[in-house]
């Protein structure tokens, strides 16, 4: 994640700890703070497989899953595949929701 966040504003832990704190303050619970993978293991279905098994878990609880990924990150792409859709963008995040299916 690291070289997204160097492109749109530079990396200053202290501002990423921050902000982190900021994006998930109004979550009752959190159960996986961050996903990154090495970009060797980018591209190989493992972030899938991580997610998906976070969905059936969210879906078997009926509670939403709710990401924040920076805008020029390309996994974006994945998020709305399996179902993601766009809350907000604050430059350079942008704030994404799951909401299982109740039918």
């Amino acid at each position: 994640m690291r070289a997204y966040v160097e492109q749109t504003s530079g990396w200053d832990d202290a501002e990423q700890h921050i902000t982190a704190d900021k994006e998930f303050a109004d979550l009752p619970f959190a159960v996986v703070e961050e996903i990154a993978l090495l970009p060797d293991a980018q591209g190989r279905g493992i972030g899938s497989h991580l997610l998906r098994g976070i969905l059936r878990a969210a879906q078997r609880r009926d509670v939403p899953v709710r990401l924040s990924v920076f805008v020029n990150n390309p996994a974006q792409a994945l998020y709305i595949r399996l179902g993601f859709e766009v809350v907000r963008i604050e430059n350079p995040r942008m704030s994404m929701r799951w909401a299982p299916d109740n039918t």
